[in-house]
């Protein structure tokens, strides 16, 4: 019985042997498998580079109200004033009366002035007398 064993073993051996080969060989007519290449390892996602903090922007400040306009080397004392269109003194150039100027032992004074006056090319006038008939000083603005 042994004898009849060993040929059906060898012949079992064989053919498994056989097809183990066959099957890593290509069939006729088909094409080899692909070969997968090998998945590189996913580079890291990069963090997002810091920034700076943006700036607290700056409070806007309101633009003043008046602005001051001095006058020198005029005698102590009180003196009337007047917006004018044109810096000659004469009240048919006459826009607005302005507070009084007053003048301290240093010769010196000023007025505050509407900032909205400003730029127009108007004129401060400063007026010697009361009756406003002679001119001290003036001013552009």
């Amino acid at each position: 019985m042994r004898l009849l064993l060993a040929p059906i073993t060898v012949l079992l051996l064989t053919a498994c042997g056989a097809g183990a080969a066959a099957s890593s060989a290509p069939l006729a007519g088909s094409s080899p498998a692909p070969v997968l290449a090998p998945i590189p390892d996913p580079s890291p996602i990069p963090s997002p580079t810091p920034t700076a903090a943006a700036p607290t922007p700056t409070p806007v400040l309101p633009a003043p109200a008046s602005f001051p306009v001095s006058f020198r080397g005029l005698a102590s004392g009180t003196y009337p004033v007047h917006l004018h269109s044109i810096c000659n003194g004469r009240q048919s150039f006459h826009i607005a009366y302005l507070p009084n100027l007053s003048v301290g032992t240093d010769a010196a004074g000023s007025i505050d002035v509407p900032a909205a006056d400003f730029g127009r090319g108007w004129c401060v006038v400063v007026y010697a007398n009361a009756p406003l008939t002679r001119v001290a000083a003036f001013r552009s603005i």
